[in-house]
């Protein structure tokens, strides 16, 4: 297993973490086994909500000037 397969697979999650690496699912799964999955699981949800909580004002903004651009073409 890579020195930081943890912290890369909890930064960019199942979807990409074998094209990053460039192997077999089955070496995936085993790494993931031996990183021990509930851990590196509840690591991937903290970060997962951090991001999102994070990006939050900005999408209440982007949904505010959604709303603003619908009212003003209604006018």
């Amino acid at each position: 297993m890579p020195a930081d397969f943890w912290e890369t697979y909890v930064r960019i999650g199942w979807a990409e973490i074998r094209e990053h690496y460039a192997t077999h699912t089955r070496v995936i799964r085993r790494w993931i086994r031996e990183a021990g999955y509930p851990e590196l699981a509840a690591a991937r949800t903290a970060y997962l909500k951090a991001k999102r909580d994070q990006e939050r004002p900005e999408r209440k903004r982007r949904a505010r000037l959604a709303r603003l651009a619908r009212q003003y073409h209604e006018w």
